[in-house]
């Protein structure tokens, strides 16, 4: 390429220090999406038809026309788009090419938005494996790969395996950017979220509070990297129970993004959300409803009702209704999000089963309990398929299922399943985790219901000792005090 020409710029290249400009930032910057997207399609068709598709420029145009449609969850589209663009740069250039495996790496992000875990992993791994064989294990393209990997490994419930390839990420970063580099802070973030998922509140608080720090001595306490990682502690406090300490948290970042980013930016939008969430868990739940009522509507106007977005606050507004028992106004939020889901994701993405899954709850609720145990059977089945047995999803919807059938008296079949979510739990998550002692207490329950007394205080004294491990912290989380 003419500009990988021998010298200092090729150098810098090859060791991963220059990096490609966010086209679509920009464009999104200057509120200017739209335009370019309709433009491109014409500038596409005039370059193939002038150079040839196999040209860098139209491959390049359609790498901008992918970036755009991500941007807009337009995820079946940018799936197209990149699968034409690999399937050109693989046909002209071959697997052993950097330009191949960078199309490679978007098409495995793609695939991870869509819900092909499965595939987002096969190529993942194929992607860190050649840039580890050719760039090095210190390479920003390969930490960026093992990063990439470690992500799909979340949503796919890996997290044990996430935090170890996160924990490689983050001790290279520091040896090669030190504590205060941009890309350091972002993986003490993405690190803090998975020791969350797995309950080790502790550690995920102290990191975060390690990452926003660093980012405010190197950045200043209004940048964004600061704000992500005031966010995330924010979540770190509200997985503990500890309300009032988020809403604090939340509170900064919202004036800082409101100020900075303006009122109806995305991620303004997304912290107001967060608030939204703390008050509902806080019982102000007229004044949670008022603040997502205004988010929905920005939203909506702004990027639609598809928009995955916009799809969580649609439940979580449907969660604050059934809560003041608007059971009928909650449902029609859940079916529109059920069904929007499945329009756009396929009812087999992970998003559309949780969609699925409230929806089965308000079921529940409203004492339609054949429709909830359907809708719940069929969830399980999807996400064993989808997801795996023991990803923690999984193993709540079983859960869930359980509480069906203890309101059904089919308690035998609630024992069965609250067992089969404990035991799966305390192997996953461990013992000590806020989901799991919430399973040894449904099924303390369902066996007192049957008469098995001594079996039921034997879960009951586990459950208390692990509440006992976890603190004033762990009781709060529960809500027991």
């Amino acid at each position: 390429m003419i500009f990988l020409q021998e010298g200092k710029f090729k150098q810098l290249w090859l060791q991963g220090r220059v990096r490609t400009l966010d086209f679509t930032q920009s464009y999104r910057e200057r509120n200017a999406i739209k335009q370019v997207k309709l433009h491109l399609d014409k500038e596409i068709q005039d370059m193939e038809s002038t150079f040839g598709e196999e040209n860098y420029i139209p491959l390049h145009l359609r790498e901008v026309l992918a970036s755009i449609l991500r941007y807009e969850e337009a995820w079946s589209e940018a799936e197209r788009v990149e699968e034409h663009i690999l399937k050109t740069r693989t046909r002209t250039l071959g697997l052993n090419d950097e330009h191949t495996q960078r199309s490679m790496s978007k098409m495995a992000s793609t695939y991870r938005d869509l819900g092909k875990l499965d595939e987002a992993e096969g190529m993942g791994r194929q992607v860190l494996d050649y840039r580890s064989r050719i760039l090095g294990h210190d390479h920003i393209d390969t930490l960026t790969s093992m990063a990439d990997l470690a992500t799909t490994w979340v949503k796919k419930g890996k997290f044990a395996e996430a935090e170890k390839m996160y924990g490689q990420v983050l001790r290279t970063e520091l040896r090669l950017l030190g504590e205060k580099h941009t890309d350091t802070i972002i993986t003490m973030i993405n690190l803090a979220v998975t020791m969350r998922r797995q309950g080790k509140f502790q550690d995920a608080e102290k990191l975060n509070a390690t990452a926003a720090k660093m980012s405010v001595e190197s950045f200043g306490p209004e940048h964004t990297s600061t704000l992500s990682a005031l966010s995330n502690l924010a979540y770190t406090y509200q997985s503990q129970g500890r309300w009032d300490e988020a809403g604090k948290i939340i509170e900064q970042v919202l004036v800082a993004r409101r100020r900075i980013l303006g009122p109806e930016h995305p991620s303004t939008l997304e912290i107001m959300s967060n608030m939204g969430l703390n008050l509902e868990h806080q019982g102000k739940l007229e004044e949670a409803q008022k603040l997502l009522d205004e988010v929905l509507d920005a939203q909506s106007r702004l990027i639609g009702r598809r928009h995955s977005s916009t799809l969580n606050t649609i439940s979580s507004l449907a969660s604050i209704l059934a809560k003041r028992g608007l059971l009928n106004e909650a449902l029609l939020m859940e079916e529109e999000c059920m069904t929007t889901s499945i329009f756009v994701l396929g009812e087999m993405h992970p998003d559309t089963l949780a969609c699925m899954a409230n929806l089965a709850y308000t079921y529940r609720e409203l004492n339609r309990l054949d429709e909830a145990e359907k809708l719940q059977v069929s969830v399980i089945q999807s996400a064993e398929k989808v997801l795996g047995r023991d990803h923690p999803s999984t193993l709540t919807f079983k859960s869930n299922l359980a509480a069906i059938y203890a309101e059904q008296n089919r308690l035998p079949e609630a024992k069965e399943y609250s067992r089969e979510a404990m035991e799966s739990k305390i192997r996953v998550l461990g013992p000590d985790h806020k989901s799991t002692i919430t399973s040894m207490l449904q099924l303390s329950g369902v066996c007192d219901k049957l008469g098995h007394a001594e079996e039921a205080d034997e879960i009951r004294k586990t459950a208390a000792s692990s509440v006992k491990k976890g603190g004033v912290e762990m009781i709060r989380a529960l809500g027991l005090g």
